[in-house]
């Protein structure tokens, strides 16, 4: 049997070889095509979840999840059960998730939320809602306390556990707050926590579906408003009480009454501080809510000071041992708890539960729950919470099934009848329920450490929608948007536009869009919406909008430097009206009138070039423009400014040498010798108009001085003027300006004994001997710099030289013909006369003018846009106006642009060529009146048959591409390369014979290494090492090479 399986089995593959090749191919070109298209992991059509049920966590991953391609994309992980119990309101949490990024800015995470009525058949429903991200802004020292027992026994031998908290240390702890997280912005690598903010309405049950990085999530999740249910009274505190009496208000029962507690800041805006010396306490007169209850629930934060009290009662319904319902205070440690609930009026405290290990510190806000269900078991009838935790507890005596109803008061901070147990510290939001709430409810109210507060007021949520702040337009027609929605129904809705009511629309219809059309005037305005219901009424913060131009964009450096030479542009479009002036604004200073160039179809570029002041940080930047005698500000923003240093060389990041001053010795020997130096340095980045400086002085002797700057990437212009001399040779000075960069200069400078050199004056005048001043006067030896400076008033230089050495002195100064001479200084005093500089008798307007126009061949395309520039530069005057016409050779004139900057600078002009056969450009500049006028001709041809060719199927897939080839680039381009390598593949194939695996891996591995290597072209997969397209291919060619050698 076994032989004839071998025979037949030896006969199929004899027969079948030449198909299981092809079988080969095509699987191995299916599994190369995964990795041609190599950007597909970042696509979310790709991207898949594994949901984990013990933490509820889940993570996104890329469909392919393979080696360097597929990845883990994000983990997400509820910090709320699944289904959450809230109070209704606006703007409650329903949700809290910690997310886990693993891709650095990635798009568009939060896709999507779908919402569901649960109460509603499942209906979906468009509610409004936004996240908020925690962020830390700063850190806290915070006590950390152990809580240490030992067991005892009483005076009748009973054993009982005597438990305290101990200080341990001071740990450092971060401060948080929650900002709103706009999810336009990518979400960058990291973890966050973030939570889903809504308004919750009365009775609702909600459902909702998130679809965050591009999968959707049904595991999650569900809100109820069940925190309202069962709810009799609820104290918020927030009365604003200072004089110790007045009225307290229960949001939904009887009201309680001040005795002596004073409102301070509480958990939740303000509650009331209760001191013990001063028997402070507050009472409700009986709350019959409490008759026959077999469940009902306390809820309160409390806040102890740095003593923590002992025995205090938070609160009680008891007057002691004669008519009672229940009491809840702190143990005699003070860090623990005791919740009585009375199975008789005048019983005086047997059926309790207590904790041991509450954990509760000093000056640290904690959240206390105490829960009694009747009709649970004896063991589990009463608990105590502590922040949303069961710490350990013991039940003594027998929990009641029922509570009894007392008439006693309701009290805070005391007991009633003969004990008092006044409580020492801060209570706020107590809240009483007539259910015992769920270990979820109670971690609800806990909310984090943050709580959540009561409210059954529900004015309209309004959501301004159009126009968006800081719009800008130039039509006087304005459409406002708003959604208004509120749980209790609408009375109106009004526009206010600059803080004056426009108009009211009192339809009444909730949930629903509001428009208002209205017609404006040119100018800043502000507008809102405010909507009424029977609860009040809500007006959300203003928004600007502006009507005389739109701001395209902004063009300018997020970052400079000191000194720097920057320049800003904003490109606006206009309602027709040119504007007449503008002025850009830098650091709250008026840095002067900027350029406007206009650019056609009411297109202006508006344009300033300036150094950046002395000072870091950031500085707001912004143009003020005039259109039609309205003033307009363009929006603002910000540049960050770093420090720029010139310094004696030292530490880091002062150690990168720009300059070394060296010394020598001028005379035969030419020996290198130590000086001293007085100096003083200007210096900038930019072109001049902002310096900083530096002096330096040195009164001890050294070879050399070297001088570092920073930040070391920035070439430095610095005026340096410095003296020197050492103890054998005269003064000399040094003045020149120096260009320098990290590279470093030296700088070489020579000094003269005393006893070898004379005093040399030289006085320069014109040929009228009127003497000149500030002319700049140096002197060389064989190239070598000796000594250089400026005269003074007097015309008047010194030098001290060798009387036995040539040397070449040279004068200058603008509007002067400079002077160079070579003498022996053999005397002590020079004369230099300096002409005028010979003026031009001919006016010739070409003199510095230089300019390129481009397109730069001669011959264009019908029927194409083509981009016209001229960039005209003047070194030598002042223009007036320059620019360029465009038109054809019968004269029709298409466009035209100019500008007035006397430097001259960039204009362009897009036009289409249609059917003409030529386009001529007429450039003209103008200077003192004279215009000047340079033409070139570009003839244009119809090339609609000149036929397919490689350069022309490339340059249509670069424009592809560019264009986004079916609304993905890398996508759509993975797709050509793949269809050209298995087309080409194939024909090679046929053509050629080619059929075995290596043959056709090695024609593939071309192939691939061609498109990825040679042009550059194959997307490479996310993460991926570069040209892992060709690597990937290669391995696989080396084994199916290998498999064939070996087989």
């Amino acid at each position: 049997m076994n032989k004839n399986y071998r025979r037949e089995n030896s006969n199929f593959n004899s027969k079948q070889f030449s198909a299981m090749k092809s079988i080969k191919v095509i699987v191995m070109f299916i599994f190369f095509s995964v990795f041609l298209v190599g950007s597909i992991s970042a696509f979310e059509i790709d991207n898949v979840k594994t949901f984990n049920e013990t933490d509820r966590s889940l993570v996104v991953h890329n469909a392919f999840n393979l080696p360097l391609i597929g990845s883990d994309i994000a983990k997400i992980t509820p910090l709320t059960p699944h289904v959450v119990s809230v109070f209704r309101g606006v703007n409650r949490t329903v949700a809290e998730f910690q997310i886990e990024n693993y891709a650095d800015n990635y798009s568009n995470v939060f896709k999507e939320m779908e919402f569901y009525n649960l109460k509603n058949n499942n209906a979906i429903e468009d509610r409004q809602f936004f996240f908020q991200y925690e962020v830390i802004t700063g850190t806290e020292e915070k006590a950390v306390y152990e809580n240490r027992c030992e067991n005892k026994l009483f005076g009748n031998g009973t054993n009982y556990k005597d438990c305290s908290n101990v200080f341990l240390k001071n740990e450092v702890v971060n401060v948080t707050k929650w900002k709103d997280l706009d999810i336009s912005n990518p979400l960058s690598k990291g973890t966050f926590k973030i939570r889903i903010i809504t308004d919750v309405k009365p009775n609702e049950h909600m459902e909702f579906i998130p679809t965050w990085f591009g999968v959707r999530m049904p595991e999650y999740s569900e809100w109820t408003e069940t925190l309202n249910v069962g709810l009799f009274a609820f104290y918020k505190f927030d009365e604003q009480d200072t004089t110790g009496t007045g009225t307290i208000l229960n949001e939904v029962g009887i009201n309680a009454t001040n005795s002596g507690a004073d409102n301070s800041t509480g958990r939740i805006n303000t509650a009331y501080n209760y001191v013990s010396a001063n028997s402070d306490f507050m009472n409700a007169t009986d709350l019959s809510d409490f008759a026959d209850l077999t469940a009902f629930t306390l809820s309160a934060w409390i806040f102890q000071p740095s003593t923590v009290a002992t025995s205090r009662i938070i609160s009680t319904k008891w007057d002691f041992a004669t008519n009672g319902t229940f009491g809840l205070q702190t143990l005699d440690t003070g860090d623990n708890l005791i919740f009585w609930v009375l199975d008789s009026p005048t019983e005086s405290g047997n059926n309790q539960v207590s904790t041991s290990a509450a954990g509760m510190i000093p000056d640290t806000w904690f959240h206390i729950v105490a829960v009694y269900n009747g009709s649970a078991g004896a063991s589990d009838r009463a608990k105590i919470y502590v922040n949303a935790t069961l710490p350990t507890q013991a039940i003594t005596g027998t929990i009641p099934t029922t509570v009894i109803h007392s008439n006693a008061d309701l009290r805070f901070g005391r007991f009633g009848g003969s004990l008092t147990r006044h409580f020492n510290g801060t209570i706020d939001e107590v809240g009483f329920w007539n259910r015992s709430l769920t270990a979820a409810e109670v971690t609800q109210l806990f909310n984090n450490g943050i709580g959540i507060s009561f409210t059954d007021v529900f004015v309209p949520t309004v959501t301004l929608n159009s126009p968006v702040d800081n719009f800008n337009t130039v039509n006087q027609t304005i459409d406002f948007n708003g959604t208004v929605v509120s749980s209790i129904g609408i009375t109106n809705v009004s526009l206010f536009i600059d803080g004056i009511l426009n108009e009211t629309n009192s339809s009444g219809t909730n949930d629903t869009e509001y428009f208002f059309t209205k017609t404006i005037d040119n100018g800043t305005h502000d507008w809102t919406y405010e909507s009424c219901n029977a609860d009040g009424c809500t007006t959300p913060a203003t928004r600007d909008f502006t009507i005389g131009f739109i701001e395209n964009s902004q063009t300018f450096n997020s970052s400079t430097f000191e000194t720097k030479t920057e320049t800003f542009i904003i490109n606006i479009t206009t309602g027709g009206n040119a504007p007449s002036s503008a002025n850009l604004f830098y650091d709250g200073t008026n840095k002067g009138s900027a350029t406007i160039t206009d650019i056609g179809d009411d297109n202006f570029d508006i344009s300033k070039t300036i150094d950046i002041p002395i000072g870091t940080g950031n500085n707001s930047w912004f143009f003020n423009t005039v259109i039609n005698s309205i003033t307009f500000n363009s929006s603002s923003n910000q540049q960050e400014v770093s420090e720029i240093n010139l310094t004696f060389c030292q530490a880091s990041p002062q150690d990168v040498p720009y300059i070394n001053f060296t010394f020598t010795n001028e005379t035969v020997a030419e020996e290198s010798i130590s000086a001293e130096i007085d100096s003083n340095f200007n210096y900038w980045l930019g072109s001049g108009d902002i310096l900083k400086s530096l002096s330096f002085t040195n009164t001890t002797e050294n070879f050399n001085y070297t001088f570092c700057f920073s930040p070391a990437n920035q070439t430095l212009n610095a005026d340096v003027n410095l003296t020197y001399d050492n103890s054998i040779s005269q003064l000399r000075s040094f003045a020149q300006t120096f260009s320098l960069t990290n590279v470093t200069t030296t700088q070489n400078l020579f000094l003269l004994p005393t006893v070898d050199g004379i005093f040399v004056t030289f006085q320069v005048v014109d040929p009228a001997e009127q003497v000149i001043s500030g002319v700049s006067a140096n002197v060389t030896k064989e190239g070598n710099i000796i000594s250089s400076g400026i005269t003074d008033d007097a015309g008047l230089i010194t030098y001290f030289l060798d009387p036995d050495t040539t040397y070449v002195f040279t004068f200058s100064k603008t509007g002067l013909t400079g002077v160079t001479t070579t003498l022996v200084p053999t005397q002590t005093s020079f004369t230099i006369i300096m002409g005028v500089v010979t003026t031009i008798n001919q006016f010739d307007t070409t003199i510095g003018i230089d300019y390129t126009i481009t397109p730069t061949n001669l011959t264009l395309v019908n029927g194409t846009d083509v981009n016209f520039s001229l960039d005209l530069t003047s070194v030598f005057f002042s223009l007036e106006e320059f620019g360029f016409v465009l038109k054809n050779s019968t004269g029709t004139i298409f466009n035209s642009t100019s500008s007035t900057t006397d430097t001259g600078g960039l204009l362009s002009q897009t036009l289409n060529t249609g059917s003409n056969t030529d386009i001529t450009m007429e450039v003209f500049w103008t200077i003192t009146g004279n215009q000047t006028n340079v033409t070139r001709i570009w003839l244009v041809f119809n090339l609609e048959n000149e036929g397919f060719s490689v350069l022309t199927f490339f340059n249509d897939l670069s424009i592809y591409l560019t264009s986004g080839l079916f609304g993905l680039d890398a996508f759509g381009l993975g797709i050509i390369v793949f269809l050209i390598i298995l087309i080409s593949t194939g024909i090679v194939s046929v053509k050629f014979g080619i059929t075995s695996p290596p043959g056709i891996s090695i024609v593939v591995f071309s192939l691939v290494a061609f498109f990825d290597v040679a042009l550059g072209i194959m997307p490479n997969p996310i993460n991926a090492i570069p040209n892992f397209p060709t690597i990937f291919v290669g391995l696989i060619f080396l084994g199916i090479l290998y498999s064939e050698v070996i087989r």
